[in-house]
């Protein structure tokens, strides 16, 4: 609806009412029709002005000048119908119903000596049997009347307002908070997306997530508006603000102040923020951690902030949950069942991500010779245990940005970041001297050339890895040597 189309609606009753005082007076009364018509224009001017006029950008002073104009017809309309004998005083109310529905408590107090002098004044001015003496206290009366229920009809509003604007707020809390949590689910660190998500929602400029250590410490596995490593609170005797939350269940607020020297360290790297919320996060009666919000200065709303977080720490027990069992699952997916090491499937993610930067790799085919005949001589156990012992062994003599996969059966793919071909044959040697229970390898090695993809760079590696077996076996070969 159109801000005109709702001041009229509200206005509407106000002018009706206004409209039956100009009907009802010039029954049975002698009307000054100058008078009259003064007060129809300036009655008119008022119901325009209030429809029309864009009193949001107009300076509030502006708003109390319809009453008041009001109040001037009101006044010019009883004395053209004869004074108080006209019965219009009545009306005199609705500038103080209008000003305690959408006015200021300010408004309407300024409003109450305006309308005493519209009672009073034609009494001590006039007087006569137009305004007879007696008037005064007429006159008191309805001023002391109108003083009450334009107050009480003014705190009511303004409660009915307040109530209206909080359950707006929380409307959109519990929306934005929906939101978050979809975020967070689908997210790829949940930890880190939940400390966003908390400054996010309180407006806070620093969020830290404590987890539950099993030796029954706190360690911190994310942050947001804030460089932190990995901070560590041990249990003490003297519990600290993080455990107290932990203990009672609930979050602790603590502002700027002293601390317990057991704390002290942790409001150091947090920049001794102004106030700080410890919001415990719990699934039934396991302990899963807190998370630490913290403000520059103290939130004035630290009640609804409180709230918030805690309704967010609630989902990040899922949320944590999930991330852990996604990862289980991908680590699942992504490792060969047998021997721990990363699969086809994980090898291959691998060297897609080191084809598309520009640093010079090398990739080794590596096969333990005879694998066939050493599983029908000593049982296909003896040749599992054999593949874990040689990734172990092989593992133990790469470094730790190098990847080794089993690439199928007794294959494993070796990716070596950085290498050039002399360098990857050296390294691939060490692996073949490791090679366990006096078992042997070949290994074929490709340098990446330009234009290469995953097929090309693995075909050279594989037809170097052939050469060696139809040379004796036992041998490493660099592709195009």
């Amino acid at each position: 609806m159109r801000p005109s189309a709702q001041v009229g609606r509200a206005v509407a009753p106000f002018a009706a009412a206004a409209a039956l005082g100009f009907v009802l007076v010039p029954i049975g009364n002698r009307i000054d029709a100058t008078e009259f018509a003064w007060a129809a224009a300036l009655t008119a001017l008022v119901v325009a002005a209030a429809v029309t006029l864009p009193w949001g950008r107009l300076p509030r002073v502006t708003r109390l000048m319809p009453p008041l104009i009001f109040l001037v017809a009101l006044g010019l309309l009883r004395d053209a119908g004869g004074g108080n004998g006209a019965g219009v005083g009545v009306l005199a109310v609705l500038p103080v119903f209008w000003l305690a529905l959408h006015g200021t408590r300010r408004e309407l107090l300024v409003i109450m000596p305006s309308l005493c002098l519209f009672f009073l004044a034609p009494v001590v001015l006039v007087g006569g049997p137009t305004y007879p003496a007696s008037g005064w206290r007429t006159s008191v009366l309805f001023t002391a009347v109108s003083v009450i229920i334009g107050l009480t009809v003014h705190t009511l509003v303004d409660q009915e307002r307040r109530h209206a604007r909080n359950l707006a707020t929380r409307e959109r809390d519990l929306s934005t908070i929906a939101d978050l949590s979809h975020t967070i689910s689908v997210s790829a660190d949940a930890r880190e997306r939940v400390c966003t998500a908390a400054c996010e929602l309180s407006e806070a400029h620093l969020a830290v997530l404590l987890e539950r250590r099993a030796d029954g410490g706190l360690l911190s596995t994310a942050h947001a508006g804030v460089e932190l490593g990995g901070i560590e609170i041990a249990p003490a005797a003297d519990p600290t603000w993080p455990e107290r939350a932990l203990a009672s269940g609930v979050g602790v607020m603590v502002g700027r102040g002293p601390v317990p020297a057991v704390n002290e360290e942790l409001f150091e790297l947090l920049g001794r923020p102004g106030a700080i919320l410890f919001e415990p996060v719990q699934r039934g009666d396991q302990d899963m951690g807190v998370l630490v919000v913290g403000w520059h200065t103290p939130p004035a709303d630290q009640r609804r902030q409180s709230a918030l977080i805690r309704l967010l720490a609630a989902e990040t027990t899922f949320a944590i949950e999930r991330a852990d069992q996604l990862r289980g699952l991908t680590e699942i997916a992504m490792s060969d069942p047998l021997i721990g090491l990363p699969n086809r499937r994980a090898w291959d993610a691998c060297l897609r991500d080191a084809l598309r930067g520009p640093e010079p790799f090398c990739v080794a085919m590596i096969d333990l010779d005879r694998f066939k005949a050493f599983n029908d001589a000593n049982g296909h156990q003896a040749g599992d245990r054999l593949l874990k012992e040689a990734a172990a062994a092989w593992r133990a003599q790469l470094r730790p940005i190098d990847t080794l996969a089993r690439y199928g059966g007794e294959e494993f793919g070796l990716l070596l970041p950085g290498c050039e071909p002399d360098a990857a044959l050296a390294i691939v040697e060490r692996l073949r001297d490791a090679t366990p229970h006096g078992q042997r390898c070949s290994a074929g090695i490709a340098s990446r050339e330009a234009g290469d993809d995953s097929r090309t760079v693995l075909e050279r590696a594989d037809q170097a890895l052939y050469q060696a077996k139809r040379q004796g076996r036992n041998r490493s070969i660099i592709a195009g040597a």
